[in-house]
């Protein structure tokens, strides 16, 4: 892990409908209880992320350089998941987020 202090988070607002329509899904499932613990598995993976970007991985390719980083998320439906993020600043801004069930 890199030695350096944890990033603040931001959220472009594609992520925050992307992250509200996913624990949408998993109230929709699981009840409020099921999201809220989807809600916390998801900061607590985010809030690793920022304090070691360096995580995730840039895609090759020609239209996409942005920094990508996979996860499992398992606190109500087991999903892999994944962000698109960078770093500006002393920031750490999500851009993108998607799941699909396992």
């Amino acid at each position: 892990m890199t030695n350096h202090p944890s990033l603040s988070l931001r959220f472009s607002e594609s992520a925050r409908a992307q992250i509200r329509a996913y624990l949408d899904g998993e109230e929709q499932k699981a009840g409020i209880i099921g999201a809220t613990g989807a809600q916390i598995e998801l900061r607590r993976i985010m809030e690793h992320l920022a304090k070691d970007p360096a995580l995730g991985s840039a895609p090759t390719g020609p239209f996409e350089t942005r920094p990508i980083y996979q996860f499992r998320l398992e606190a109500s439906s087991r999903r892999l998941a994944q962000v698109s993020y960078r770093v500006s600043g002393e920031y750490l801004e999500v851009l993108l987020f998607s799941s699909t069930p396992v």
